[in-house]
C-alpha cells in the first residue's frame, strides 16, 4: 500500500517534465548531501562568448525575420548570425558556433500545425 504522503518518481517527472531516472538521481542526491546535494552543479570549460546583452540581442533578432533587420532572404543562417553579432555587439564568431543560438531559439519555440 502507497503511503499518502510519498509519490511515485514517475509522478514527480511528470511533473517536472523529466525522466524518472533524473527524479531517482535527485533522491539519491538529497540523501548523501541533504538539499545542498540537489543544487546544480559547477560545470568547468569555456565560458560563453555571448554574455548578458550580448545574448538577449542575439535572440530577439532570431525571433523575428532576417528581412525585419534588412536581409534580403526569410531563413537565419550562420553567416547571417555572425555578421549581426559583427554589427550589432562587435564580436567575431564561427560560422558553426552562430548556428547554435538559431538552433536553440527553433527548438523553443511552438511547432506549427
Amino acid at each position: 500500500m502507497k503511503d499518502s504522503n510519498r509519490f511515485d518518481a514517475c509522478e514527480v517527472a511528470d511533473w517536472f517534465g523529466v525522466d524518472r531516472r533524473t527524479v531517482e538521481r535527485w533522491v539519491h542526491a538529497a540523501s548523501l548531501t541533504g538539499t545542498e546535494g540537489l543544487a546544480r552543479p559547477r560545470h568547468s570549460g569555456r565560458p560563453a562568448r555571448l554574455v548578458g546583452d550580448q545574448a538577449q540581442v542575439i535572440q530577439r533578432a532570431l525571433r523575428s525575420a532576417p528581412t525585419a533587420l534588412g536581409y534580403p532572404d526569410r531563413r537565419w543562417t550562420g553567416k547571417r548570425v555572425a555578421l549581426l553579432l559583427i554589427k550589432q555587439c562587435g564580436l567575431t564568431m564561427s560560422i558553426r558556433s552562430c548556428q547554435r543560438p538559431i538552433r536553440r531559439v527553433r527548438s523553443a519555440s511552438p511547432k506549427a500545425p
